[in-house]
């Protein structure tokens, strides 16, 4: 899932440069509803509105395995779409943001195809490795995080209680770091919020 080591930059960096994740995806204007979901389509990249990607009602290649019918990948729609966004390794902030938003567009996409899975996972590795080259960094401790998360989501730690499953006691201690999040807690908290629950731990 992408955003990790994005949403963890915004942290570090107060949500400053290079804060397009907090800009695009985590608005504080977002409701507890719809807490995090890409609302804006960055100057520049309008493409997306009518691309391939944001087809509302993609046709699936299905087979029938064992009774069930199952999605099935089919290389030439794999060939159109990476025809269309033309993936390459990156090398400069522009391209960088271009792919970014891509994979921000397929990360919250519905119903995705197992041809956009597999263009979302390969923009997520082009991705990771042009973050780790630079903007190395410790990553901030997960409190941190969900505190970032909660203030652009809009949420309370009210909110948290049925998020979590969790007493309001223990909400309090584990958003103040004095509780480590669980693996229970992080995978609910990854689900909800829709990132990766490695944030959370």
């Amino acid at each position: 899932m992408i955003g990790n080591r994005a949403i963890a930059r915004v942290v570090r960096n107060g949500g400053q440069k290079p804060g397009f994740l907090q800009k695009y995806v985590l608005r504080p204007s977002i409701s507890a509803k719809n807490p995090v979901s890409l609302v804006s389509v960055p100057p520049g990249l309008k493409f997306l509105e009518r691309s391939v990607l944001t087809s509302s009602s993609p046709t699936l290649n299905t087979t029938k395995i064992n009774g069930k019918m199952m999605l099935t990948f089919d290389r030439a729609t794999y060939s159109n779409l990476l025809a269309e966004i033309a993936p390459r390794a990156i090398e400069s902030e522009d391209e960088y943001d271009r792919l970014l938003a891509v994979a921000e567009r397929l990360t919250f996409a519905k119903n995705r195809s197992p041809e956009k899975r597999a263009l979302h996972k390969f923009l997520v590795m082009l991705i990771e490795v042009y973050e780790t080259e630079n903007y190395p960094m410790d990553k901030p401790d997960p409190h941190e995080i969900l505190q970032h998360i909660m203030e652009s989501s809009g949420l309370s730690q009210a909110d948290l209680v049925g998020i979590m499953k969790s007493s309001s006691g223990v909400v309090s201690e584990v958003v103040n770091g004095k509780r480590a999040i669980s693996k229970a807690q992080a995978k609910a908290l990854g689900d909800y919020f829709k990132v990766s629950p490695s944030l959370f731990i």
